[in-house]
């Protein structure tokens, strides 16, 4: 065999194995591909395990309402970044007792829509929080009154203090019709936290009745 035709041959199986090379880096992309777009349960329960873990966590206002109530509007959340767009000028107050999170949402009567109130369920973190804050709030000598020790009523309010939450539901206009249904909400609330069990030693401003 000639040197020419040995040169010719090696060129040959050169072209061959290059060009096997080729197909196989094409069927590796081509794999690499298909892959970017198949399902995959893992990660699509990775991706929505953060979402089902909020929705748990996240406390119903709505399962509390009680009959001839529903909701109103959205429910609203607001952390330490937002409060203030809720109750701009007060956040402050709430800030300095360890505010963690509120929810409110309005509910009006079934029957009559005019009549409505909104709740605000302030997570002050702990009950002794809560209390501070509740303390804060109150104004003069008002009427006790409500499903906890530490609570009040205005003509159009209800406001009271229970483990690490702070309520306040607040009517659109003075009605004892309208006060009952929030009255039974905030019963339910109280219902559905449980027991207070933190001691604080503040009750001593509210001696009992002799």
């Amino acid at each position: 065999m000639s040197l020419s035709s040995e040169k010719s041959t090696i060129t040959a199986m050169e072209r061959r194995v290059g060009f096997g090379v080729l197909l196989g880096l094409a069927a590796i992309a081509f794999g690499i591909y298909t892959v970017q777009f198949r399902f995959n349960p893992a990660v699509t329960a990775r991706q929505t395990l953060p979402e089902a873990a909020v929705a748990q966590s996240e406390f119903s206002l709505a399962d509390l309402a009680p009959n001839g109530v529903a909701p109103f509007s959205p429910p609203e959340r607001f952390d330490p970044d937002t409060l203030s767009d809720k109750i701009n000028g007060k956040a402050e107050l709430y800030f300095s007792a360890g505010f963690v999170a509120l929810t409110a949402r309005r509910f009006a009567l079934a029957d009559d829509p005019s009549l409505w109130f909104e709740i605000f369920v302030y997570d002050m973190g702990t009950a002794r929080n809560a209390f501070s804050v509740f303390s804060m709030q109150r104004r003069g000598d008002l009427e006790a009154g409500g499903p906890t020790v530490f609570s009040y009523a205005t003509p159009n309010g209800l406001f009271l203090a229970h483990g690490r939450y702070y309520l306040e539901l607040v009517g659109a206009k003075a009605s004892d019709k309208l006060m009952a249904a929030a009255g039974n909400m905030a019963t339910a609330f109280v219902a559905r936290v449980g027991g207070d069990t933190a001691e604080i030693t503040e009750m001593a401003v509210f001696p009992e009745k002799g």
